[in-house]
C-alpha cells in the first residue's frame, strides 16, 4: 500500500505482510516504473539495422527478415494471456524475474546467431518474454498501490515508455555505427540487471 506522497511512499508485501525497507521500495517502484519501457525496446531497438540485416542473409533470407519485426509482435499476443495465468500461479514478482532473463537470453541471441531462422525463433520468444514483463509490471502496480498513488505511478510509466521509445531509436543507431548490426541486440541484456533489482 502507498500513501500520499512519493517522498514517503511505504510498500508492503502483501504475500508476507512485511513492510519493504526504503531501498526496497524504490527499487520495486524501479522496476514497475521502467517494465512496461521493454515492449519500446522490443519494438524499436533493430529498426536502424534492419536493411543491414536483410542486405546480410541476401535473397535467400532477405524476404524473411521482415519477420524479425513481426514474430515479436506474435509472441507477444500469445504471451500475454499465458502471462496472466502465470502470474496467478507463480506470483508477479517471481515470474517477473524469469521474463526478464528470459528477455535477456533471447533478446541478445542475435548477438551471435547468424541463421535467419533461429533469429526469428528468437525474436518470438523474446515478444513472449516482454509480454509477460509488461504483464507483471501492471499486476504488481495494482498490488502494490491505490487511487491516487496508482493512477500517479501509471502515468510515470507512460511518461517513461514515451521518453524511451524516443531514446532507443537514435541509441541502437550509434550502437549499430560502433558494432555493426549484430550490436544493438546487446540492448536486450538490460533483462539481467532487473532481474538482479527484482530480486531485491
Amino acid at each position: 500500500m502507498a500513501n500520499g506522497r512519493a517522498a514517503r511512499i511505504e510498500l508492503i508485501d502483501r504475500s508476507t505482510g512485511r513492510r519493504l525497507s526504503a531501498a526496497q521500495t524504490w527499487l520495486a517502484i524501479a522496476v514497475m516504473t521502467f517494465g512496461t519501457s521493454f515492449m519500446s525496446l522490443v519494438v524499436v531497438s533493430l529498426v536502424p539495422v534492419l536493411p543491414e540485416i536483410a542486405a546480410h542473409f541476401g535473397r535467400s533470407g532477405g524476404d524473411l527478415a521482415r519477420f524479425i519485426q513481426v514474430a515479436p509482435a506474435v509472441g507477444t499476443i500469445v504471451g500475454a494471456p499465458v502471462s496472466g495465468w502465470m502470474v496467478e500461479r507463480l506470483g508477479a514478482r517471481r515470474f517477473l524475474v524469469w521474463a526478464f532473463i528470459l528477455f535477456a537470453v533471447f533478446g541478445a541471441a542475435g548477438l551471435f546467431l547468424d541463421d535467419i531462422t533461429l533469429l526469428i525463433a528468437s525474436r518470438f520468444v523474446l515478444g513472449v518474454a516482454a509480454a509477460g514483463i509488461v504483464t507483471a509490471a501492471l499486476y504488481l502496480v495494482s498490488e502494490y498501490f491505490d487511487g491516487e498513488a496508482r493512477a500517479r505511478i501509471l502515468g510515470y510509466q507512460s511518461a517513461v515508455g514515451g521518453a524511451a521509445a524516443m531514446a532507443i531509436g537514435p541509441v541502437a543507431g550509434l550502437v549499430a555505427d560502433a558494432g555493426g548490426w549484430h550490436a544493438p541486440f546487446s540492448l536486450y541484456l538490460l533483462g539481467f540487471p532487473f532481474a538482479l533489482i527484482t530480486l531485491f
